[in-house]
């Protein structure tokens, strides 16, 4: 991330001359891409993913000129795109059916019964047919560890659900608590994948989350 602080700091110098369009349009090039793979990966749903990285976006132009980089600035968007996240999928929930929710034991083995996607695919679609099955904090806890890996505390930063920010210890507990369930998230991940064939009972835990 060496590259990524230098760019952060230009972007930071960008705003001290009031340069904000150069500024948004600089870190939207360094990440744009990796927020909307989050919150397609959180959402599952293209048209709701597109519509909340569109949210981020205007987010940035609108608060960026106010931003007082106190934190790094990747940190404070991945927090702004994971509570666009979590209000998307309320909006969508008041308006319709939940755009996703983890399934019940009987139902999940109904619908594993039924499509087998993984059946079809190669083992990393399967997982990722599998993920369908978690829950938006879970498939965040997973974006945020597996795919970007995010320390701890970063990734407890970013889920933290108080409005004032948190002491150093009530980040590092949280870290740890969040450890705790990503381990039984892997678990739980594992335990799927070989019900569904796509590893062997001796398959290591780690593969259950990639």
């Amino acid at each position: 991330m060496g590259v990524a602080r230098e760019q952060e700091s230009e972007i930071h110098r960008l705003c001290e001359q009031q340069a904000y369009s150069e500024a948004v349009e600089l870190t939207i090039e360094l990440y744009g891409e990796e927020l909307a793979r989050f919150t397609h990966a959180v959402l599952r749903r293209p048209d709701l993913a597109n519509d909340v990285y569109s949210c981020v976006c205007e987010k940035l132009l609108k608060s960026l000129p106010r931003f007082r980089w106190e934190s790094s600035l990747r940190m404070w968007l991945f927090r702004v795109a994971r509570n666009e996240c979590m209000e998307g999928l309320r909006s969508r929930a008041r308006r319709e059916i939940p755009v996703s929710q983890p399934l019940q034991p009987e139902a999940a083995q109904q619908e594993r019964s039924r499509t087998k996607p993984w059946l079809r695919t190669d083992v990393k679609e399967g997982f990722r047919a599998l993920r369908e099955q978690l829950s938006p904090h879970d498939r965040m806890l997973l974006q945020l560890k597996v795919e970007q890996d995010l320390p701890w505390t970063d990734v407890a930063e970013i889920l933290w659900d108080e409005p004032a920010p948190p002491t150093r210890e009530a980040l590092e507990k949280r870290a740890a608590s969040l450890r705790q369930q990503f381990k039984r998230l892997k678990e739980r991940l594992k335990a799927l994948a070989i019900e569904s064939g796509l590893i062997n009972p001796e398959e290591p835990t780690g593969t259950a989350a990639h």
